[in-house]
């Protein structure tokens, strides 16, 4: 339409020349998606009653993400003052699809600050086209691909709608480059050159020399875009120009920078696994070494002077210990790979065993402990009573560690709302008469390395990330957790978990009978490769009137377990020749069924699941714990008959 003036700003009444016209002409304000104005035939074109009714009209929720972008790309080409010509097909509202030939000019409206598309349609005579050409054309403008064409010496010659939108137009990638360093080539003809699509121009000089061997590549490429270097997956190959039947090279390309992200993210996750493993054992295998032998020389005798000393080390052991599991646990949660244990349990045990071991810092502070456990929780549920515990004893310990006079009061009870017929849910709460927190810290408070003021950690230490694990912790059981606080106050947090209840056959006593019992004399096989692990896992075992074998790695383990009789084997993981895992499956492997312990400072226990081993020892191991896990694990399973069954 050489009447419109390009750099004229045009009102409704300079419109009414294009009235008289016979073929559909309209204006579209593609930004806010509406009609600007129509003449008569695009009225009736649209089938509309009115050009009011055809202004009215919201094509909002009309267009695709595919139009969308093809509307944006023809916004900028005709803002310099392009003419674009196209073949498309419409659906007026309650008419038949007519496929019409469009010329689209830029236009610029009194009333409107951006430009609009000014639209000259003409219908096509369907009988005298190929209906399969056209099909195939208009796909090729909504393909969500970017697709473009260059002569056979790599010089652009076409790009759909999609391209143009990733990549830009010759008078885009012109100036754009013009201004910049020199992505592309400063010579004029090579601006929109096949090579210069790459960050690495000798990949696109190697790529085209393929091309015109006549190889077909796929290939993986980081190549320039409209928002900068993006990686692509590319297809490229010699082709005809439909027209001339010129040598010409087809090209495609689909973004793939969001999979290869999430390729390198899933790369470091693994290697963020393999260093926290390596770094557990590194870190824990020492700690295992200072907290036992602190063990150790408490229980000798010492000065009270001495004594003081060993308290402050141990108080120093566990703080470490603290600060080391608060990391490492938190690594499993954020990687998925906690994972729970459940097995029927007595909640109110759990309650009582984890008061139990904060009783001696609460009575050091001069602080009053105030319980309720009411009769009506049953005796028995299912669930993972150590990520229980660990909950309660993270937010007793915080409770503890922020009040400095008054009571804390540890309250269970049943959350009626949230129970249902196999299952009960179970509210717990701790209460303090501390410090309080701020309001406006609540919100965050949960959140990783967060702590409720930047001096809390200075006066308080701590990491800012246990009541990130609660919370991750209570999520993982289906659980909530919460918080209620006045500051200067006190603070109350909550958390609520479903439990199912056990079956009928698991109605037995949780703890083993032999859990308390004392035992001594047991022959116990130690496969241990550390050299002052030895002797410190000796000594442990002697004070506990153990005799011991110590052997250095799987190999020589399985070798005396088959040559000799012993009650117990004490079984780490990671040692030279064979490890623990290794060993203890090629032990049960020949049917020995001697108890056998693991000992490990991995972060993922799970790791070794599913392996033969009758428990477990997570270093650093303490004397107590020590001494627990062989009366739980050894006592009551007479030696002869597990020799007899392997030696028979």
């Amino acid at each position: 339409m050489s009447s419109v003036n390009t750099d004229k700003i045009y009102s409704r009444s300079d419109l009414a020349v294009f009235d008289f016209l016979d073929h559909p002409i309209w204006i579209f304000d593609i930004l806010n998606k509406s009609f600007y104005w129509a003449n008569t035939s695009a009225v009736e074109y649209w089938n509309a009653k009115s050009l009011e009714e055809l202004l009215a009209r919201d094509f909002s929720n009309d267009m695709s993400e595919a139009v969308n972008k093809k509307n944006l790309d023809i916004l900028d080409r005709l803002k310099r003052k392009e003419t674009v010509e196209e073949s498309v097909t419409y659906y007026p509202n309650g008419a038949e699809a007519k496929t019409m030939r469009l010329k689209l000019h830029g236009i610029q409206i009194e009333t409107k600050d951006n430009v609009c598309q000014l639209t000259e349609a003409f219908p096509i005579d369907l009988s005298k086209i190929d209906p399969v050409f056209v099909r195939s054309s208009v796909t090729l403008q909504y393909l969500p691909l970017s697709v473009c064409q260059y002569d056979e010496h790599g010089e652009l010659t076409y790009q759909n709608p999609e391209a143009r939108h990733v990549f830009g137009t010759p008078e885009e990638d012109g100036s754009r480059n013009n201004s910049s360093s020199s992505l592309l080539n400063s010579d004029p003809k090579y601006r929109n050159h096949f090579v210069n699509r790459f960050v690495d121009r000798q990949i696109g000089i190697k790529i085209l020399e393929q091309i015109k061997a006549g190889q077909d590549v796929n290939s993986e490429a980081l190549i320039y875009t409209k928002r900068g270097p993006e990686w692509h997956a590319i297809h490229t190959r010699l082709g005809k120009d439909a027209i001339t039947a010129d040598p010409i090279i087809l090209f495609s390309a689909r973004d793939i920078s969001e999979i290869l992200s999430a390729k390198r993210e899933l790369q470091v996750n693994k290697e963020r696994n393999e260093f926290f493993a390596i770094m557990a054992h590194e870190i824990r295998t020492p700690l295992f070494q200072v907290t036992g032998f602190i063990d150790l020389l408490d229980q000798s005798n010492l000065t009270s002077e001495q004594g003081g000393y060993v308290k402050l080390l141990k108080s120093s052991a566990a703080g470490l210990m603290n600060v080391i599991n608060d990391v490492l646990d938190f690594s499993k949660l954020e990687e998925g790979r906690m994972k729970l244990d459940i097995v029927p349990f007595e909640p109110k045990q759990v309650v009582d065993g984890t008061l139990a071991a904060v009783a001696v810092s609460m009575k050091e502070k001069g602080l009053e402990l105030k319980k309720s456990f009411p009769s009506k929780i049953p005796v028995k549920l299912m669930g993972d009573p150590n990520r229980l515990r660990q909950i309660l004893l993270n937010l007793i310990n915080n409770a503890v560690k922020f009040t400095h006079e008054g009571t804390i009061d540890v309250n269970v009870e049943v959350s009626e709302g949230n129970s249902r017929k196999d299952s009960i849910t179970l509210r717990f709460s701790v209460q303090d008469t501390g410090i309080g927190i701020d309001e406006k810290h609540l919100s965050n408070i949960f959140k990783k390395y967060n702590q409720a003021a930047a001096s809390i950690s200075t006066t308080y230490g701590g990491t800012g990330l246990g009541l990130t694990i609660c919370e991750r912790l209570v999520a993982s059981m289906d659980g909530e957790v919460g918080v209620e606080s006045v500051l200067g106050e006190g603070s109350k947090f909550w958390f609520t978990i479903p439990f199912s209840y056990p079956k009928v056959e698991s109605q037995t006593s949780v703890e083993p009978e032999n859990a308390d019992v004392q035992v001594s004399e047991l022959r116990i096989l130690v496969a241990e490769d550390n050299k002052v692990n030895q002797k410190l896992i000796s000594k442990m075992l002697g004070r506990l009137n153990h005799n011991v074998k110590i052997v250095e790695n799987g190999l020589e383990a399985v070798k005396e377990v088959q040559a000799n009789e012993y009650d117990l084997v004490l079984m780490d993981m990671q040692m030279p020749i064979m490890d623990g895992i290794d060993a203890t499956k090629e032990i049960r492997s020949k049917g020995i069924t001697i108890p056998i312990v693991g000992l490990t400072a991995s972060v993922y226990r799970s790791d070794f699941s599913d392996i033969g081993l009758d428990g477990w020892l997570c270093k650093p191991v303490r004397l107590k714990e020590l001494r627990q896990t062989i009366s739980t694990v050894a006592v009551g399973k007479p030696h002869a008959s597990r020799r007899a069954s392997y030696l028979s």
